[in-house]
């Protein structure tokens, strides 16, 4: 039994210091936004990866008023504040319902390297977008 233990404290501890620091580099990079009744939160995931084709953000939204009915990757846009903008490749959340969770990715197309970036959902029905600045943004490390 108390080899069992053990095993599970070990593998505990294991995969709390993974899971440490995979989240490391967006530990306080989480943002809030609300537009009407719809309330975001999103985090960057792999901004410190410069290997990784996409930007991907976890990305939570929530409302008791206004269903969520739209594709979020068609409403989501990515820029550095200035003149790059794309649009979102993949959405994991699904859609419909007052809830919604998942990872949106866009791709990393020059913006990897940007000091700021603006993350924007055009929610439909409401009068504000859903908007998140990130600024003074570390460089990925990586080649």
């Amino acid at each position: 039994m108390m080899v069992r233990v053990s095993r599970v404290r070990a593998w505990l501890s294991c995969a709390l210091m993974v899971a440490a620091a995979a989240t490391a580099f967006s530990a306080g990079l989480d943002l809030r936004a609300q537009a009407g009744g719809v309330i975001g939160v999103a985090t960057p995931i792999n901004l410190g990866d410069a290997n990784a084709p996409t930007i991907d953000f976890k990305l939570v939204l929530d409302t008791h008023s206004v269903p969520m009915t739209f594709d979020v990757a068609k409403i989501a846009l990515l820029g550095d504040g200035k003149q790059l903008t794309v649009t979102a490749s993949r959405w994991t959340g699904g859609k419909g319902g007052h809830h919604l969770s998942g990872t949106l990715s866009f791709p990393a197309r020059g913006l990897r390297s940007s000091e700021a970036l603006v993350l924007t959902l055009q929610v439909a029905g409401e009068a504000a977008n859903l908007t998140f600045r990130w600024s003074n943004l570390p460089r990925p490390t990586g080649s």
